[in-house]
């Protein structure tokens, strides 16, 4: 059997992001792109189940432009066996996105097993592994705080609203997305760095899956509002409760 991670590139957490002067796309001259954090925590616990089910392969896929091939390399460095990179020339929406990682699944084969991060720490959208579970065909349990192979049967722990914890079993094939707490993701040593620079990925574009590609397409982009600045009030705390009031009232509209 195999194993499969679906992964992304997104931009570092303290990248500074600035908009172009059109309000259509985010500017990427100075962005420093890495690996989805919550990624890693999905390729960590792929690891694991290879060897705990004794599987043949650990493979990363993702869709994106060219430069998407470095957060491969990292999944590479981290132990993964094989990388897929379905190229693009720009962003793809998440129904074509969607379909490339599906071809691409049963293109592999005998993939028992598929984990995605939780979320990406860009789109923040959380859609992609029960809908990619759908596509499929196959259950889907998200969020997964916890995980223990037992009998063949993946007992999880899922962290569901307001921090509820729900205990789950399911048998494969299956979809499963990682939260944070799953494990702990170790950084790769400078030797397994260098050596997944020189290993090969296997690049394939979306015509040669007979998909057609459809672009992501932003109307406007607009930054958060900034925050106002802060009020500090003075004299006794008669007047500092009434001033507050009015500031509630009048400036913040709250009451």
């Amino acid at each position: 059997m195999n194993i499969v991670v679906c992964i992304k590139q997104v931009p570092d957490t303290e990248a500074k992001i600035q908009i172009s002067s059109d309000q259509t796309h985010i500017s990427t001259d100075s962005i420093k792109w890495i690996l989805n954090p919550y990624d890693e925590f999905a390729v960590t616990e792929a690891l694991k189940i290879k060897q705990e089910l004794g599987a043949q392969k650990v493979i990363a896929i993702t869709v994106g432009q060219d430069r998407a091939k470095e957060a491969l390399r990292r999944t590479l460095a981290m132990g993964v066996d094989e990388a897929h990179h379905i190229v693009t020339t720009g962003d793809p929406d998440l129904s074509s996105t969607l379909s490339a990682l599906t071809a691409e699944i049963k293109n592999i084969g005998d993939v028992q097993v598929v984990l995605t991060g939780k979320i990406a720490i860009d789109t923040q959208q959380g859609v992609l592994a029960p809908m990619l579970a759908s596509k499929l065909g196959w259950q889907c349990i998200s969020n997964l705080t916890s995980l223990e192979i037992k009998d063949s049967h993946f007992h999880c722990t899922q962290e569901g609203d307001a921090s509820v914890q729900n205990k789950l079993k399911a048998s494969a094939p299956l979809v499963l997305s990682a939260n944070k707490g799953l494990n702990n993701p170790k950084a790769p040593n400078l030797p397994s760095i260098m050596k997944a620079k020189k290993k090969p990925l296997n690049q394939k574009n979306f015509s040669e899956l007979g998909i057609e590609f459809s672009p992501l397409k932003f109307i406007e982009i607009k930054p958060p509002k900034l925050k106002p600045p802060v009020q500090m009030l003075e004299g006794d705390i008669n007047s500092q409760a009434k001033k507050l009031v009015e500031l509630l009232r009048n400036e913040s509209k709250v009451i």
